[in-house]
């Protein structure tokens, strides 16, 4: 019997972090593109890129 609930635990986590991370690739991919202007300093570029790329 334990070993049932195991493998059903084990399920959900699996198929809850398929879902986290099928949701991060999507967010990923309807992100607001960033427009490249050769003319910013890249100073300011970071600065201003730290909302979406933290770190």
């Amino acid at each position: 019997m334990s070993e049932l609930l195991f493998k059903n635990f084990a399920n959900n986590s699996l198929d809850d972090s398929i879902q986290a991370a099928n949701r991060e690739v999507e967010f990923y991919i309807n992100r607001q593109q960033t427009s490249l202007n050769r003319n910013i300093d890249p100073y300011k570029w970071w600065q201003g890129s730290k909302q979406m790329l933290p770190g």
